[in-house]
């Protein structure tokens, strides 16, 4: 690892499709119910254009002024991690091997589905026995969610070592552990990233809980 850092940033296409995929999805619901509510309201189309476009863009002033800001700063001592705007900072001796956790369902032919991805953490102590083994949703320290960084595009103006990372869920897992080996003197992938799934629904809600007691 001939860099420092490596700084890590969810992918900009996705994170514009956020912020106006939400505001779009209203408008459409809103003028749904507002067609379903006044159809015998004998007004023009303008109407319910200005009435939606006035929410639409209520929406978008709400969730533009919302920290979006989210990264993942990988260095010799620690990761800096910036979430919906706060920072803070980890040393690599105070963190467990980070567990990839894969929110799933089942469908209809019993094949299950990964939906939603979290980097799981838990903070060591000096009693702690096996800081290699995989991090439960019941009793991690930290849930990162990390569905907007994976994508490989060419010509999202990542570097490629940042591309790289962020591929796929499991090779950014596996590279957050790889700065851990290396800043910790151990031999480099030796233990294999581990996976843990959960049905649970709660995850994202539970993340944010997790980091907003860690902060307070």
């Amino acid at each position: 690892m001939s860099s420092n850092t490596l700084v890590l940033e969810p992918d900009p296409v996705k994170k514009r499709l956020v912020l106006l995929g939400l505001p779009t999805i209203a408008f459409v619901a809103i003028g749904a119910v507002m067609f379903a509510v006044f159809k015998d309201f004998r007004v023009g189309f303008m109407f319910y254009l200005a009435i939606g476009g006035v929410i639409y863009w209520s929406v978008f002033r709400y969730l533009k002024s919302t920290p979006q800001d989210s990264r993942l700063e990988l260095g010799r001592d620690g990761l800096d991690l910036t979430l919906s705007g706060t920072v803070s900072f980890h040393k690599w001796e105070s963190l467990s091997r980070i567990t990839l956790v894969e929110q799933v369902s089942e469908d209809e032919n019993g094949k299950l589905h990964a939906h939603s991805h979290f980097l799981a953490l838990r903070f060591l102590t000096s009693d702690t026995e096996n800081p290699d083994s995989p991090t439960q949703v019941s009793n991690a320290d930290l849930l990162i969610p990390i569905d907007l960084y994976i994508s490989h595009h060419r010509y999202s103006g990542r570097t490629e070592k940042q591309e790289a990372a962020c591929k796929s869920a499991l090779d950014l897992a596996n590279t957050v552990n790889a700065w851990r080996d290396y800043a910790l003197n151990l031999e480099i992938a030796a233990v294999q990233t581990p996976v843990v799934q959960t049905r649970n629904n709660v995850l994202p809600d539970l993340s944010l809980e997790i980091y907003a007691k860690l902060t307070s």
